[in-house]
């Protein structure tokens, strides 16, 4: 699984998985992710000491256990439940994200 809890992203970031049905947002402020095919927005983690940290719930990649915050204006409510398909939309946009920063850093 890419996303580790705890884990650190030092950039700020926009990515979309390969389908386009999710984009991942990553800033100095929180990492979230809009799923179109959920029709939701989770909230991944907050920032902390101006880096981005990364939670999931769940063990391993299929099944783990999500909050998904559904946005309706300033409110918000929350439930959990097993999101395999958002598990697997937070690893291929991490992992889409890893590889163009070091595609972009690899010498010419």
């Amino acid at each position: 699984m890419f996303v580790q809890p705890g884990e650190r992203v030092m950039s700020t970031f926009d990515v979309s998985t390969r389908n386009g049905e999710c984009l991942m947002h990553v800033s100095n402020r929180r990492v979230m992710l809009e799923s179109v095919r959920l029709g939701c927005v989770m909230i991944l983690g907050y920032a902390e000491m101006g880096s981005c940290v990364l939670q999931s719930s769940g063990r391993g990649g299929r099944g783990g256990r999500l909050a998904l915050y559904h946005l309706n204006g300033h409110s918000a409510t929350v439930s959990s439940r097993k999101a395999p398909e958002a598990v697997d939309a937070v690893n291929s946009a991490l992992a889409l994200y890893r590889a163009s920063t070091a595609a972009a850093s690899a010498p010419p």
